[in-house]
């Protein structure tokens, strides 16, 4: 039985079909019994198809991601 680290070391590859077959029937199997383990591969299966929909790079200045590293810690509260 695979453990739940190495569902996330190998997400990638399973959603890339890039897994020998038994392998991936493992992770199927445990996709199956763990409610996080499928959280984070739908989450992942979504962020991939989100960045394959984005036309061109997003270009971002310190400031930018700072604004976000700062949004993301306060909990999307603005600042005033």
């Amino acid at each position: 039985m695979l453990s739940c680290k190495d569902i996330t070391e190998n997400a990638n590859k399973y959603l890339e079909k890039d897994l020998p077959f038994f392998v991936r029937l493992k992770v199927k199997m445990h996709l199956k019994m763990c409610i996080h383990c499928q959280r984070y591969v739908e989450q992942l299966q979504t962020t991939i198809q989100l960045l394959g929909k984005m036309k061109q790079p997003v270009d971002t200045d310190d400031t930018t991601v700072d604004d976000i590293v700062n949004i993301i810690k306060t909990g999307n509260k603005k600042e005033t």
